[in-house]
């Protein structure tokens, strides 16, 4: 394991690849995804079209908002296409390896920081 102290990103980069809990009640009742269309017909617990990066901006009190728009705000355009990109990478790689041996990967958050300049 290797160590090292990092800048805190303020997003919690969520990736669905499997649609429940407040993803599905946003959906059942908007038709929405973290704020985004989402296809119609999606049945509650089933595996979207594809994952979907659905970021969430970090309170200290309250609910986390979720919402690309709010991301990129906080962070600029090109650290909010750094941190989906890098996220979809990693939940690509990670299903893949869980599939392999019969779990399925429902959905998971990324937490970054940015040390020395680099995205941790």
């Amino acid at each position: 394991m290797h160590v090292s102290r990092a800048q805190r990103i303020d997003v919690e980069c969520v990736v669905r690849g499997f649609i429940s809990g407040s993803g599905w009640k946003e959906y059942r009742d908007k038709g929405t995804l973290a704020r985004r269309d989402a296809a119609a017909g999606i049945a509650h617990s089933s595996r979207l079209p594809s994952p979907r990066f659905t970021p969430a901006i970090k309170k200290d009190d309250g609910h986390d908002s979720t919402s690309r728009a709010p991301t990129r705000t906080l962070v600029g355009q090109q650290l909010a296409d750094q941190l989906e990109s890098a996220s979809l990478r990693l939940f690509d790689f990670a299903t893949a390896r869980c599939e392999s041996v019969g779990i399925y990967l429902a959905d998971t958050k990324f937490e970054f920081g940015s040390s020395t300049g680099n995205l941790t």
